[in-house]
């Protein structure tokens, strides 16, 4: 992989080898061993340690492969739909806290398609860490918890 001046590299560094020590160094997609870490959230500053995947690198470049395709990622309408019922949300009450009407939550609901900063929000409400929202490919959850 390539290298990258990524804001506050020290912080990315210092957090890489976190991710990679606390997953056993075992990529998340494959349960092979892991070299890189991927930015969940598609955004190259948050290098928070929630937000950062263990891969291999053919799984990581796979993944780059899949998701430039669409710049953004889908987000799995199932997770929101869990986390809305784990907080005793309806749609409404979801919507009005995130500040977007029901129409457009139904549109999140059906196709998977948001922006990233409304995404950010509506896992935050739902008090659920981002990575758990996001799809890779169809129905292909990173799952940073998966026992290989």
């Amino acid at each position: 992989m390539s290298n990258f001046n990524y804001e506050n590299h020290y912080k990315f560094k210092k957090n890489r080898l976190k991710a990679l020590e606390k997953y056993n160094y075992k990529c998340q997609r494959c349960g092979r061993k892991a070299q890189v870490v991927h930015h969940a959230d598609m955004s190259t500053d948050n290098h928070n340690l929630d937000n950062l995947v263990p891969l291999c690198a053919k799984c990581h470049v796979k993944l780059h492969k899949t998701l430039k395709i669409d710049a953004r990622p889908t987000w799995n309408p199932r997770m929101i739909e869990y986390g809305m019922m784990r907080m005793g949300m309806d749609k409404q009450n979801l919507a009005d806290a995130v500040g977007i009407n029901s129409a457009t939550l139904t549109h999140i609901l059906k196709t998977g398609n948001t922006k990233n900063s409304t995404m950010k929000e509506i896992a935050a409400i739902l008090g659920m860490p981002l990575k758990d929202f996001i799809t890779i490919g169809p129905d292909e959850i990173i799952d940073k918890n998966k026992k290989s």
